[in-house]
C-alpha cells in the first residue's frame, strides 16, 4: 500500500494538495494536522487504504527526517512516495509574510530556500519514489489529471482548488 508524504517550504500548497489526497481516497484528516503527526512513534494504521502524511519544511520549528518517516512507514508496510510542492518564491515568500512566519520579504525567501535545499539534499538519498507538483497544477483538471496518474491515484475532480498567487501580486 502506498504512502505520500507530501512535503514542501510553508505557504508552499502542501496543505491543499494533502487535503486533494486525502479527499481522492488516501487516509488522513482534511486541514491542518492529521491523526499520525510528529513524534514519530506516535502510531500509523494498518495498511489497509492509501495514506497522506503532511509535513511542513520547516515542522514545530525543526525540519522533519524523512528517512526517519519513510522508515517508519516501510517497516509499518508501506511503500513511500515523496510528495514535493512547490509554489512560485515570491508567493510563498508574500505568503508566510502574511502568516507572520517571517518579518521580512528577505527573511521569508531565504526561508523558502533554506526548506527546500533541507528537502531535496533529503529525497536525494532515499530510495523510494518522489515527484515533484506546482502548486499552480492544482488549479488545473488536466494537469491534476497528469499529476494523478504520476501518483497512481485518480484525484478528486470536484476538489475546490483555488490558487491564491494573485492575492499577492500587488504591482
Amino acid at each position: 500500500m502506498i504512502a505520500y508524504v507530501v512535503v514542501g517550504a510553508e505557504s508552499s500548497g502542501n496543505r491543499a494538495l494533502h487535503n486533494l489526497l486525502v479527499e481522492s481516497g488516501c487516509l488522513g484528516h482534511r486541514g491542518y494536522k492529521i491523526p499520525f503527526n510528529q513524534p514519530l512513534d506516535v502510531e500509523i494504521p494498518e495498511p489497509t487504504q492509501p495514506i497522506s502524511w503532511l509535513r511542513s519544511f520547516p515542522h514545530a520549528g525543526s525540519y522533519p527526517d524523512l528517512k526517519d518517516m519513510t522508515d517508519v512507514l516501510v517497516e509499518k508496510g508501506y511503500q513511500p512516495m515523496i510528495v514535493v510542492i512547490m509554489r512560485s518564491m515570491w508567493a510563498t515568500a508574500y505568503s508566510q509574510l502574511n502568516r507572520e512566519f517571517e518579518q521580512t520579504y528577505a527573511g521569508a525567501v531565504k526561508r523558502v530556500e533554506d526548506a527546500y535545499r533541507q528537502i531535496f539534499s533529503q529525497v536525494s538519498v532515499l530510495p523510494c519514489p518522489f515527484i515533484v507538483v506546482q502548486y499552480s497544477e492544482l488549479s488545473n483538471l488536466k494537469s491534476r489529471r497528469h499529476i494523478g496518474e504520476l501518483l497512481g491515484l485518480k484525484l478528486d475532480e470536484s476538489f475546490d482548488f483555488r490558487n491564491e498567487d494573485n492575492k499577492y501580486d500587488t504591482r
